[in-house]
């Protein structure tokens, strides 16, 4: 199931949820840890939000291997999918691996 939701999810070319969409969706999986369970993968927002879509597409991924380990999956993926579709990070397939970060010649 996961593989086939973020090959969903790509093929539309979103790679997470934007913002605070994506930090609402980290505080669901902290709900959900288990008492001797590892935290779940952290956003990449905020000083990370330029990071490239693969990057923050491969967090994600992680965030619901996370899910599927914690028994909350289906939830998981329920909450993600009422997340509307301007409400994610996109790019065309073409930019997929470019990060977003200032270069120093962006001030020059």
């Amino acid at each position: 199931m996961v593989e086939s939701f973020l090959n969903q999810l790509k093929s539309e070319g979103r790679s997470s949820p934007a913002g605070m969409h994506w930090n609402d969706f980290y505080n669901f999986l902290c709900s959900k840890q288990q008492p001797d369970q590892r935290k779940p993968p952290v956003p990449l927002i905020l000083a990370a939000s330029g990071e490239s879509d693969e990057s923050k597409h491969r967090r994600l991924t992680e965030q619901l291997r996370w899910a599927e380990e914690a028994g909350c999956l289906e939830d998981a993926a329920e909450l993600l999918t009422s997340i509307p579709a301007e409400d994610w990070n996109t790019c065309s397939s073409e930019q997929w691996n470019q990060d977003n970060y200032w270069q120093p010649e962006d001030f020059e």
